[in-house]
């Protein structure tokens, strides 16, 4: 992919204003009200900025457009409307343009020139959601995923297994709770743990439902907790923690893991960062606690640490699968089932570049390409002919998209064998 040097919006912003002949940022030289602001180095007559718009780029208004609706040259009073989120301090920093230039409209001109891009303007992305399973031929498209250009899955990588998950826990068991060991749905060891909530009575924030000793376990070298987890009803994060304790029945907890959202009825892989890595070195007990306390069946299986930078990949052919485009889903061919195996599947693709809704979102997508596309298009909207164009705004925007049209030319073409989803 071709190297680009990131630009946010705020900067994007200030290189249109200079495409426009915008006066530079400027900043204030005394302290104003909410209604005022003071900058006694403009020169100009009384009213010489009446209509324009004041953008503030610092301090408790920062980001904030206000109208000016008067200019007093004898003290380089700007006076704005509506009023201020609170009274304007010496060192504001703040842009003014024109009347003809709303900010707000240019952010919008700034947005459209993002989404009109060619399909080189899209942006490498990449999804370890999935994993893999001989009987599971589909697999979930991420939402902003747009187009896949390979799957890999991975084949080697350092772990430490914690706990199986495919027996009933017994270290300790909440007496509100229903354990058993399923062996009709699990993803991985012959079973999984099922933990069916608020048996008998309502589990209490912060109860422990269940934990399991083990043989001490060092995960030092690990950064992460991987394990598949279902629930009967969608969950929220959080609503259920993973921990991992150096004593007995969760004695003293070294690692409290947010357990993902889920989705009703669908194992979901997940992978939680350990925040503790360095206390580690000898966990001898994991258990679940409960922070939400509604009634359902909830799923956990083959819980284990990963080094995630140990991880190898193998790329699958891509006449191996097909991209289901109504279902969004990837299709894996039957051998392709068998090559993954039990693997996390990596989907590598492209999303679309994020559009720039505040000054310190950075553009993703060659900011000269925006830059020139957004003035082109500023300049358009004041374009009225050669008679009635005095400041030749037609032939100006005529070369801003020139300028846009070559810095097009220079995005990134997709890989071959991509395989668009949208």
């Amino acid at each position: 992919m071709a190297a680009i040097q990131s630009r946010t919006r705020e900067q994007i912003r200030r290189a249109v204003a200079a495409n426009l002949d915008q006066l530079p940022s400027s900043s204030a030289t005394g302290n104003g009200t909410s209604t005022t602001l003071l900058d006694t180095t403009l020169i100009g007559g009384d009213d010489e900025y009446n209509g324009g718009w004041l953008v503030f780029t610092s301090g408790t208004n920062d980001g904030l457009i206000r109208r000016v609706t008067d200019y007093a040259s004898s003290t380089g009073t700007f006076t704005f409307t509506p009023a201020a989120s609170a009274s304007t301090a010496t060192n504001d920093t703040y842009e003014f343009w024109r009347s003809e230039f709303p900010p707000t409209r240019i952010h919008e001109l700034i947005n459209e020139s993002i989404i009109q891009r060619t399909p080189r303007g899209l942006v490498h992305d990449e999804d370890i959601s999935n994993h893999g399973h001989i009987r599971d031929s589909r697999y979930s498209i991420p939402s902003d995923m747009i187009a896949v250009s390979a799957i890999d899955y991975r084949y080697a990588y350092d772990s430490e297994q914690i706990q199986d998950a495919n027996v009933a826990w017994s270290e300790v068991v909440d007496a509100n709770v229903t354990l058993t060991a399923d062996t009709e749905d699990f993803k991985a060891n012959n079973a999984s743990l099922r933990i069916q909530t608020n048996v008998g009575g309502t589990v209490s924030n912060g109860d422990v439902l269940a934990a399991q000793a083990i043989t001490s376990t060092d995960l030092r070298r690990m950064d992460a907790v991987e394990f598949f987890f279902k629930s009967t009803t969608a969950t929220n994060a959080g609503d259920y923690t993973l921990n991992l304790s150096s004593s007995s029945s969760l004695g003293t907890i070294t690692e409290t893991l947010s357990i993902p959202a889920v989705a009703a009825r669908t194992w979901t892989y997940c992978r939680v960062s350990l925040a503790n890595p360095e206390l580690d070195g000898a966990i001898i007990s994991v258990g679940i606690k409960a922070v939400s306390t509604n009634t359902r069946y909830i799923y956990i299986n083959d819980i284990k640490a990963v080094n995630t930078e140990s991880a190898v990949f193998n790329r699958l052919w891509s006449g191996s699968y097909r991209i289901d485009r109504e279902g969004r889903e990837v299709f894996l061919t039957e051998q392709a089932r068998k090559e993954v195996g039990y693997s996390l599947i990596r989907m590598v693709g492209y999303r679309l570049p994020v559009l720039l809704n505040a000054d310190a979102t950075a553009c993703e997508i060659d900011p000269s390409l925006v830059t020139a596309r957004a003035t082109s298009k500023a300049l358009f909207t004041l374009a009225r002919g050669s008679v009635t164009d005095p400041d030749d705004n037609d032939r100006r925007a005529a070369y801003f998209e020139g300028v846009a049209s070559q810095s097009e030319q220079s995005l990134p073409i997709l890989k071959p064998g991509t395989k668009m989803v949208d």
